[in-house]
């Protein structure tokens, strides 16, 4: 009697321990997990070259993602000073702006409608959306046309 209380005391943590195990997080090729299938990267294509972009988790690059679920966006970008280009992608995004200085490869959304590609540093109050992790400076602006006019910048899920 003494063991069967003991087993029908354990029994509930022993189904609570597995589920929780269950449960672990694996990200597919997609970007997306299959717990709460949320999508964690997005790709840029600029040119010939297609760059992978880990998202931040805020409400922007949500709002981002689900545009990207429906269609891809493509814009026209130009330089801005000499660490960015910026353009306008048509649609307005939730704005999360804090003071932070960019870094290249950091990809920003600035005044809710436009999206910045950094190949240099600027310090302001901007909405990080993601990064671009697999290219160095020199990569990032022979990829970007660093101050050699517009590029056209196509932004999806896959």
């Amino acid at each position: 009697m003494l063991l069967f209380g003991i087993l029908l005391f354990l029994f509930p943590f022993g189904i609570s321990c597995s589920s929780n195990s269950s449960k672990k997080t694996q990200t597919s090729d997609n970007g997306l997990t299959s717990e709460n299938e949320k999508t964690k990267v997005i790709y840029a294509t600029i040119g010939e070259t297609k760059m992978k972009i880990d998202l931040e988790d805020n409400s922007s690059s949500e709002a981002l993602v689900e545009i990207l679920k429906k269609k891809d966006i493509t814009y026209i970008a130009h330089n801005y000073g000499d660490f960015e280009k910026v353009g306008s992608i048509g649609y307005t995004l939730p704005q999360n702006d804090k003071s932070i200085t960019t870094n290249p490869g950091d990809v920003i959304l600035y005044q809710g409608t436009s999206i910045c590609f950094y190949y240099d540093t600027n310090t302001w109050s901007f909405t990080k959306i993601g990064k671009i992790n697999e290219y160095s400076k020199e990569e990032l602006r022979s990829i970007l046309k660093a101050n050699e006019g517009n590029i056209t910048i196509m932004l999806s899920i896959s």
